[in-house]
């Protein structure tokens, strides 16, 4: 009779310590909202992570292009020349073909790769963060440094007896050229990003919003084969090496 009365306390304890649906489901509940509040935060923070470190990518991309500059007698590269259909680079004994004049603003790293970038032509060093591995990066060389200024112009363009690369000594405002900027830059309202990073010729990198960079001169690269006819911001600049990107 008292071990029956033992057990059958024994079960209501149980019973009494045991979770109801009800609780379960309210505990649930609170869970996913937590969830729910967290999540956002903790998006912005993976953000904010990849933008740094896209920051720092991007400034190490243009720190070598800036070795260039020392080794070429303070020239930036102008790794096509001019009249030629196509230039073609040999990284590790492959070769890679920039096709087109300005085809460099796209695949600037095929010229670079074998003496500046450890002969790599892809990879992460090219790339932004949480991207798909491709073999053309992510960063845009600026068309300004492959054209004198008056190209820039609408009063003084004449063609292509104007490309030809330029020298760092002529930029008229280094803390506000863009050298490299990331395609979000360069696509802008084709795309609706609002910003992106970008490499300035006095070392410096930022993330900057589309709202903060100057617009492009419109023409592009002109009517010329392999030419953009459409200018794009960061890339195109009025007025070249004397003009500015970043608004004043």
């Amino acid at each position: 009779m008292k071990s029956a009365m033992r057990s059958e306390l024994r079960l209501k304890h149980k019973l009494c310590n045991a979770f109801t649906l009800l609780e379960t489901m309210l505990v649930i509940g609170i869970v996913a909202i937590l969830v729910s509040l967290l999540l956002p935060s903790l998006q912005q923070a993976r953000s904010s992570a990849d933008e740094l470190k896209n920051q720092a990518e991007i400034r190490s991309l243009a720190k070598s292009m800036n070795v260039y500059l020392t080794d070429n007698r303070g020239y930036y590269p102008a790794l096509v020349p001019v009249g030629a259909s196509s230039s073609t680079y040999y990284v590790g004994g492959v070769p890679y073909t920039i096709e087109g004049y300005f085809g460099q603003v796209y695949v600037w790293q095929f010229g670079l790769a074998e003496q500046y970038y450890g002969g790599q032509v892809e990879g992460d060093i090219f790339r932004r963060a949480r991207r798909e591995p491709w073999l053309v990066t992510d960063y845009r060389y600026s068309a300004s440094f492959l054209a004198d200024p008056a190209f820039w112009n609408y009063s003084s363009r004449t063609g292509p007896d104007q490309w030809r690369g330029q020298k760092a000594s002529n930029v008229r405002y280094p803390s506000a050229k863009v050298l490299l900027a990331d395609d979000r830059i360069m696509a802008g309202a084709a795309t609706g990003a609002q910003a992106g990073v970008i490499a300035l010729t006095d070392g410096s990198a930022q993330f900057i919003a589309r709202s903060d960079i100057a617009d492009p001169f419109p023409p592009g690269e002109g009517e010329w084969p392999g030419s953009l006819t459409f200018g794009r911001p960061g890339i195109h600049t009025v007025d070249g090496i004397f003009g500015r990107d970043i608004q004043p």
